[in-house]
């Protein structure tokens, strides 16, 4: 799960995170199938408790369903603790937008490097962008979300998303390879909070600026 700032209840800000612990995928080209098991179901309430402090929070969410049944969650345990939130529905951004290619084609690409290989590929560049869109441009398409939600000043945000939408920012911007790191844990993610130079992402103690 995502470590919030100390701060983070006296500032405006954006999460985009991945979405809570779900069923085993056995089959890869069912992969966006699998729901939320009751463990993450409830770990979404607790990050919502955590975040009912934090003023009026819209939350957007991935169109595949365990990212809508987190934000669910999520708005639930906000809404348990006196909290205030509204779930805005999804946004395409936050699925897989980097995608160009057909998803039976990034199945067998998947089938034939394994997850890990296809992810290294993909960010050294090596696969075609027919397939899928670089890590620079895929990385930035992600953060521009959260900077234009900062640009709105009337709210904080929270995205529920996936590993690779996850994976594409840290890598990109923190240069945190997910062979050395590991696949982001569920619920687990970035948070980009607004200064007075613009935009700074955080993860872990260290910020970037968002350009």
């Amino acid at each position: 799960m995502i470590q919030l700032p100390d701060h983070i209840h006296h500032t405006r800000f954006a999460l985009v995170i991945r979405h809570g612990e779900r069923e085993r995928i056995v089959e890869t080209a069912r992969a966006l199938e699998a729901l939320l098991t009751e463990k993450g179901k409830q770990e979404a309430v607790e990050l919502g408790k955590s975040l009912a402090p934090s003023g009026n929070i819209i939350i957007h969410h991935s169109p595949v369903e365990r990212c809508r049944q987190t934000a669910e969650k999520i708005y639930e345990g906000i809404i348990a603790y006196g909290g205030s939130a509204r779930i805005a529905g999804p946004l395409m951004e936050l699925g897989g937008p980097y995608i160009a290619g057909s998803w039976g084609d990034i199945i067998a690409e998947i089938e034939r490097r394994g997850f890990n290989g296809f992810v290294r590929a993909w960010f050294n560049g090596q696969l075609p962008k027919s397939l899928i869109t670089p890590l620079e441009d895929s990385a930035k398409l992600q953060a521009s979300i959260l900077r234009s939600q900062l640009e709105k000043n009337d709210a904080s945000y929270v995205n529920v998303s996936h590993d690779w939408n996850v994976m594409c920012l840290r890598e990109y911007y923190f240069g945190i390879r997910h062979e050395d790191a590991g696949t982001p844990a569920y619920l687990d993610g970035l948070i980009a909070l607004p200064s007075s130079n613009g935009t700074i992402l955080h993860h872990n103690g260290t910020e970037r600026a968002i350009d």
